[in-house]
């Protein structure tokens, strides 16, 4: 290096005044060149800096911001000078570590004019160089969201206490008299009061679905785990079945390997009946749903197979959405929100479970259900 060094400063001291200017003014064009771009490239960061929609810090190593973008300010009320060298703990408390997550941390904020505001931060990014790493923390308002959640959970609440109630009372009320309890019925008399029976299941049903997207939506949805057996099981949910697959003329069986397991019983005995219900609507009058269990493994099993349509290759992946009837064109529209599928789905999932359906198509499904057989709750 200091030979090159020498060499260069030899070759200066050959050149005449007229190439030192020459080599100057060059050397200059350059500087300001680069000088140019720099500040264009400036520009180019801070357009994108304020063209996202979210907020922005640029961290140092120890967590003070080095740098916010617009949306942040606006956020927070707050302008540059208050938040240039500010430790980001101050902003967030409840942030432990500035190491990145797949997970985004939810927290409050307090805005310059004393709001508290619901935010989720997410460090997307982390780099080095000479002057150390650099954090880059996102912040998203979902004030509206959690706004928005909690009138989802008050309309639930609602729905459950204004709805449910009613609907029980109406059931008990009809059953009484099917059973004769207010006097005989005629034969049209008695096959009304089965139809407004069904009709009344069907709603508390639907409510019950409802109410559980809600919970599951709102983290607030857990599972009751205790010793139960798939024969419990089947026979309950084979029991609440059995009217709607009376009067839909569709025969229900059942080949029950009765294995102890543990479980939340009334979320295992739900997705039965949705999965029964499901083989029974799209079953012809004549059909036929078979209730299988067994051990795989670890797993209790239980399938339900009806000889329905079948559905398609393209659909068998779809059915579990929200909203998506279970079934092709080729099936028919049936009644429903396609609600029961998606819920079975969630409630297999938090067993640790899974659910899948086999078909060729052409004639019938095999909706299949495993659960682990886990292990009995802790008692605390």
């Amino acid at each position: 290096m200091t030979e090159e060094k020498d060499r260069a400063a030899g070759d200066l001291d050959k050149m005449s005044k007229a190439e030192l200017i020459a080599l100057v003014e060059r050397l200059d064009t350059k500087l300001r060149k680069y000088r140019s771009m720099q500040e264009f490239t400036w520009k180019q960061v801070n357009s994108i800096l304020s063209s996202i929609p979210l907020g922005l810090l640029i961290l140092d190593e120890s967590g003070k911001i080095e740098a916010t973008n617009l949306q942040l300010r606006q956020l927070l009320e707050r302008e540059s000078a208050e938040l240039f060298g500010k430790s980001v703990r101050e902003l967030f408390p409840d942030l432990e570590s500035l190491e990145g997550s797949q997970e985004p941390h939810r927290c409050k904020v307090i805005t310059s004019s004393g709001k508290n505001i619901a935010v989720e931060l997410s460090i997307n990014e982390v780099f080095k160089n000479e002057a150390g790493r650099k954090h880059f923390l996102h912040v998203k308002d979902i004030s509206e969201a959690e706004k928005l959640l909690e009138y989802k959970m008050s309309l639930a609440s609602m729905v459950s206490h204004d709805l449910r109630t009613p609907l029980t009372t109406m059931r008990s009320v009809l059953t009484s008299i099917q059973e004769g309890l207010y006097g005989p019925l005629a034969e049209d008399g008695n096959q009304a009061v089965t139809w407004a029976l069904l009709s009344s299941d069907h709603m508390t049903t639907l409510l019950a679905n409802i109410l559980d997207l809600e919970k599951i939506d709102s983290v607030d949805l857990v599972l009751d785990r205790s010793e139960t057996t798939s024969g419990r099981i089947v026979n309950e949910a084979i029991s609440l079945c059995s009217l709607y697959a009376e009067e839909a003329e569709v025969e229900l069986t059942a080949d029950v390997e009765s294995n102890v397991f543990y479980g939340d019983e009334e979320k295992l005995i739900r997705i039965l009946v949705n999965l029964i219900t499901n083989g029974v609507k799209y079953s012809s009058a004549g059909g036929k749903v078979r209730i299988k269990t067994g051990l795989s493994g670890v797993d209790v099993v239980f399938e339900v197979k009806d000889t329905g349509p079948g559905i398609e290759e393209e659909m068998k992946n779809l059915i579990f959405n929200r909203f998506q009837q279970a079934g092709s064109i080729k099936r028919g529209s049936k009644a429903g929100f396609g609600l029961g599928l998606a819920i079975s789905k969630e409630f297999a999932e938090m067993h640790g479970g899974r659910i899948s359906v086999e078909s060729d198509g052409m004639s019938g499904s095999t909706f299949i259900l495993k659960i682990p057989l886990g292990e009995a709750p802790a008692i605390i």
